[in-house]
């Protein structure tokens, strides 16, 4: 059975808030996501919550809470959604996304 995938543009408003259940609710059912967050999605939409989503659909068995920042560097460099600077990383940027990874957990 093919893969069906999904490219969800996530623009300003307050649906974009309901955004990240519809992602989370397809990747449960085995859809292949894509996102693109729009300058003004960003208002409404972090990219560590999508990060954290991503993370937890790769990563299953890992537990956020015991993770190494070098190690979650790499995980996040690795994802298909990265599309950042790897060199602009930070303490501070790491931790954000490793507290968005547990609360999505939660």
């Amino acid at each position: 059975m093919k893969t069906k995938k999904i490219l969800i543009i996530i623009g300003g408003g307050i649906a974009a808030y309901k955004s990240l259940d519809l992602i989370r609710l397809l990747k449960k059912n085995n859809f292949e996501i894509k996102t693109i967050l729009t300058k003004s999605g960003r208002e409404f939409v972090t990219p560590l919550s999508l990060t954290a989503i991503e993370l937890s659909e790769n990563f299953p068995e890992i537990d956020p809470q015991w993770i190494s920042f070098p190690d979650l560097h790499k995980k996040i460099c690795n994802l298909d959604c990265f599309n950042g600077d790897p060199n602009s990383s930070n303490e501070k940027i790491l931790e954000a996304i490793q507290m968005a990874w547990i609360d999505e957990l939660d």
